[in-house]
């Protein structure tokens, strides 16, 4: 859909509920309105926004460069390696096509591509990266929602995926200093997270690796520089052990465990810059190298940077 395209309003599905109470919604001209504690919900250019605190908007600034490259990384990362995985998790053929959630689905490319492939794709984002929506495929699939406050039924998923999104919960607006209660907003939003899902159901989980002390990811307040170096005791990140207790232990999850990076990453953005072209066939080689079963160990150590989990209900 290209911006500026006028659409219908869609109402919302039995399972999307309110985000303060988990009232049934009921559409209106303007929005929906909770029918048990009567909250009103508005839309914001054509979407629902669900946002349950004004507070729980995401600070990120528009950036139209940024968001190209991030469809475009979405794009790789979807085709070549989350749809495979879903096909292995649910077969090629599923009786009943897969309910889906991408939680911080930013751009939400990847909510159009899951869709074309077959799959009961949904997304959720609270930050600015919703100004593009309106040229995606399926914005009726697409809420502004904050992963602390689901706007979703318990068990209404089979299969959540997290890109980064831990990473910038309990944070001071969009940088790596960490609140006093970060650790309190991080278990809630886990404990959000498995809510929503069914038990037997999925949690798709990456992020950069806390004990890696190369970060090739938040590179702000200086985009230009390769790589940014940190403590493996800061708090922003997250590492394999941090992502285990917050949902096995402290959500109740049955399982997670590291899944191999070959595939993932098709360092486009590299690719283009100059500075970073050389780094691509390294860095391609290394991912391809911890993904061999006998070097599984090294996916969770600091010699990995970037972390995949996969967690089951």
């Amino acid at each position: 859909m290209e911006a500026g395209t006028t659409r219908q309003p869609t109402a919302p599905p039995s399972w999307v509920v309110c985000p303060s109470c988990r009232g049934a919604l009921e559409q209106q001209e303007e929005g929906a309105v909770c029918r048990a504690c009567k909250r009103r919900y508005a839309r914001e250019h054509g979407f629902l926004n669900l946002l349950s605190d004004v507070y729980d908007r995401f600070g990120d600034e528009v950036n139209e460069e940024r968001d190209r490259k991030e469809e475009a990384s979405n794009t790789h990362s979807i085709r070549n390696y989350t749809i495979p995985l879903l096909h292995r998790l649910f077969g090629d053929s599923p009786s009943k096509a897969p309910r889906l959630l991408s939680t911080g689905c930013g751009v939400g490319v990847e909510v159009d591509l899951l869709a074309g492939a077959g799959f009961d794709a949904y997304g959720i984002d609270c930050g600015e990266r919703t100004q593009v929506w309106q040229r995606r495929q399926h914005p009726e699939r697409l809420y502004i929602a904050n992963a602390k406050s689901l706007p979703f039924a318990d068990c209404a998923f089979d299969f959540v995926s997290t890109s980064c999104l831990l990473p910038h919960i309990g944070v001071v607006g969009d940088t790596t200093e960490v609140t006093a209660d970060y650790e309190q907003q991080r278990q809630h939003a886990a404990r959000e997270i498995a809510r929503v899902v069914r038990p037997g159901g999925f949690i798709f989980l990456m992020n950069p690796n806390r004990r890696c002390p190369l970060d090739f990811h938040h590179l702000q307040p200086n985009p230009n520089r390769l790589v940014r170096l940190h403590s493996p005791t800061e708090r922003f990140l997250l590492s394999y052990g941090d992502l285990r207790r917050l949902y096995v232990k402290e959500a109740g999850c049955r399982s997670a465990q590291m899944l191999p990076p070959a595939g993932y990453w098709g360092f486009l953005q590299k690719k283009a810059d100059p500075k970073r072209r050389l780094l691509v066939a390294p860095m391609r080689m290394y991912t391809r190298l911890i993904s061999a079963k006998w070097l599984s160990p090294l996916r969770s150590s600091p010699l990995n940077p970037w972390l995949l989990v996969l967690v089951q209900k």
